[in-house]
């Protein structure tokens, strides 16, 4: 199980046809936790639609593109169950095809606010007019809007007419939002048939204002594929405080132009719990990993044990796995920030283990005539001593730079004289947690930690390493001439089936985790 590669999937142009280049073969992400300036895979390049991550995300918090921040359903649209977002850029249309452009506002009708249009009987021979209700039913006119659209032929090229529709005889007014039978209209257009795609850059529509029209209001225009479901990119909106009273209008509704961007970076809540919780929790994220992407069955998991572990660590991380890499060393990483080891039971559990202070039920004490003869050794550690101990935490999911904090032993430097760093690699999210886990580490390592070596027979065959085992020696090996159930934490455990011994390597309950 630790060799696993993880995460296991790929981007390839089989699932995604429309993928950017640079992708393929790309991990799929697993995102936990709060995870800042993340750079989406383009899975759709025609759209454009992009991809966060393999599994459903709690949230989208924001999106920048080229330095300017996105509104959801203004500028993009998304949907967590796939952890997607597709942007909405510059409405693109494709020649000899029929759109429809809708007109909106945000005022509330009320017979006396409304905006009218030009209508001229039924002479636009590629299209009609509509009234859409309140229930989004499209009743056709029996006169056809004036209107001309602009476009260019690529984002950076020159403006010039598309399609238009000018005056004719017979003015007829069509009114916006003076009844509740006309809270939008439509016209229908045909593109040009010349095989040229082209984006819009503005349509205007023939009309004016109504004497009793509020000020300072908006009104849009959205260009759609159908009768009003499939939208083709961007809204364009105006505001109608600039319309002199009565008066003839070209009432111009521009579209930005906004191509794909140059750089996108997404801010995100990943994964979520059951109860729809974000999933920052060492507990849930191991358990996560292990039964969605490693393949364990969760009837083998310790669930007494993640509990516990949950309650003691709360510290927020957030784990980026969008590189390849071994299980075990996802797990190392895990647990030098967490402080806790994963280990497999004696009954055929998988357990988180963690420092906690005391004697547990059950623990075994070893005395003299318990050791085999001469195997008793006591040590200390001088290479776990370093000066200085250096916590990398949050780190960027772009550039994978890590932040950073420390803490400083003077006594491993002016005693020891050690000048060494500890450097870790971890998944934590916040700077105090990142603190105070440098506290830790110099708590537990300032001083050379107290080692024993000892090998015993018939004890210890129902131990695990993290166990703990009490030990009384009445002589020797240790500056105070005893130990006196002194409690030690196993370490390494190797037991000879040939001599029906076991050799332990323990190290002083209170210098461990």
């Amino acid at each position: 199980m630790l060799d696993i590669l993880i995460p296991k999937y790929k981007y390839n142009k089989t699932d995604y046809p429309n993928l950017e280049d640079r992708a393929v073969d790309m991990i799929i992400p697993e995102r936990y936790g709060l995870k800042t300036n993340i750079t989406p895979v383009c899975i759709d390049v025609a759209i454009p639609k992009y991809n966060l991550a393999k599994r459903a995300i709690k949230a989208i918090t924001a999106i920048r593109a080229d330095g300017v921040t996105l509104t959801v359903d203004v500028d993009y649209t998304e949907v967590l169950a796939n952890a997607e977002f597709s942007l909405k850029t510059t409405p693109k249309l494709q020649p000899n095809t029929t759109y429809y452009f809708v007109i909106e506002g945000d005022w509330t009708i009320n017979g006396t606010d409304w905006v009218q249009f030009y209508g001229w009987n039924n002479a636009y021979a590629d299209g009609n007019a509509f009234r859409i209700n309140g229930a989004g039913s499209w009743t056709v006119l029996t006169e056809d809007l004036t209107f001309v659209v602009y476009g260019k032929n690529s984002i950076d090229g020159e403006e010039e007419e598309k399609v238009w529709f000018t005056e004719g005889d017979n003015f007829a007014p069509v009114k916006l939002r003076d009844h509740t039978d006309r809270t939008k209209i439509a016209m229908s257009f045909k593109t040009p048939n010349d095989g040229q795609s082209f984006y819009i850059t503005r349509i205007i529509p023939g009309g004016r204002k109504n004497v009793g029209f509020p000020a300072d209001k908006e009104m849009y225009m959205t260009i759609y594929s159908d009768q009003g479901s499939t939208q083709v990119g961007i809204k364009s909106k105006v505001r109608y405080c600039n319309f002199v009273s009565t008066s003839n209008n070209n009432i111009r509704f521009s579209f930005p132009q906004r191509g794909v961007p140059s750089e996108i970076l997404v801010d995100i809540e990943g994964y979520k719990n059951e109860d729809e919780s974000l999933m920052d929790n060492v507990a849930d994220i191991l358990e996560d990993v292990l039964v969605n992407i490693v393949g364990i069955s969760s009837g083998d998991l310790d669930s007494a044990a993640f509990t516990a572990l949950k309650t003691a660590r709360t510290q927020s991380i957030n784990p980026q796995l969008d590189r390849e890499i071994t299980f075990n060393a996802f797990i190392e990483k895990l647990e030098r920030g967490q402080l806790f080891k994963f280990m497999p039971t004696l009954e055929g559990k998988f357990s988180p283990r963690y420092y906690a202070s005391g004697e547990p039920s059950g623990t075994p004490h070893l005395r003299d005539e318990d050791f085999i003869e001469n195997s008793f050794k006591c040590y200390r550690n001088l290479a776990s001593v370093k000066r200085k101990y250096l916590i990398k935490y949050d780190e960027n999911p772009t550039t994978q730079i890590y932040l950073e904090k420390e803490a400083i032993s003077t006594i491993a430097e002016y005693i020891y004289k050690n000048k060494e760093t500890l450097e870790l690699e971890t998944y934590l999210k916040d700077g105090a947690d990142a603190t105070q886990l440098t506290i830790d580490y110099r708590g537990l390592q300032e001083y050379p930690q107290r080692e024993i070596g000892f090998e015993v027979s018939s004890y210890l065959l129902d131990k695990i390493p993290t166990d703990k085992v009490k030990i009384t020696r009445t002589r020797g090996d240790n500056s105070g001439g005893a130990f006196d159930a002194v409690l030690f934490r196993i370490l390494k455990l190797t037991k000879k089936q040939s001599t029906g011994t076991v050799v332990c390597r323990a190290v002083l309950d209170a210098q461990t985790y």
